[in-house]
């Protein structure tokens, strides 16, 4: 049964991120802290023993949190379908997951796993360097919309 505990996300520090990557996942009173247990994948790396399920093939979580609309997250991508009904949440800018799941019986629905992100970022995480190709692209459509204006 899944228990709500009715405190939505809300501050300046409630901003969720990604555990491995400076990624914002998640922004500020978009989702709701709700209880339930899910079996997810393991992350990928070392992990702490006991951590995992006793097959090391699913891990145990009791904690996500709710999101209505799968647009109000900020950067998290979604794996194919699964077993026909469900999808995996993983981190938009790093790929590493999963993060949480999506059951698509119940599209209002999306749950992120509160352990697998963070309230901030990782502190030796740095930020993908951006393609010089697609900042001389954005820079040539702002002059060009600069002079559009000054035209009219």
């Amino acid at each position: 049964a899944r228990r709500s505990l009715r405190r939505p996300i809300s501050g300046a520090s409630a901003i969720l991120y990604c555990k491995f990557c400076p990624s914002t996942i998640l922004r500020p009173a978009v989702a709701e802290l709700v209880e339930h247990k899910y079996a997810l994948p393991p992350l990928p790396g070392p992990r702490s023993a006991g951590a995992a399920g006793s097959d090391g093939a699913s891990e145990t979580l009791r904690s996500f949190w709710r999101v209505k609309d799968k647009f109000d997250f900020e950067n998290v991508g979604f794996t194919k379908t699964v077993d026909g009904h469900f999808k995996y949440l993983l981190c938009g800018e790093c790929d590493i997951g999963p993060i949480g799941y999506y059951d698509l019986s119940d599209e209002a629905s999306i749950y992120l796993a509160c352990e697998r992100v963070s309230a901030a970022p990782p502190a030796d995480a740095q930020p993908k360097a951006v393609d010089p190709a697609l900042l001389s692209m954005v820079e040539a459509m702002r002059e060009a919309e600069d002079a559009k204006k000054t035209q009219e």
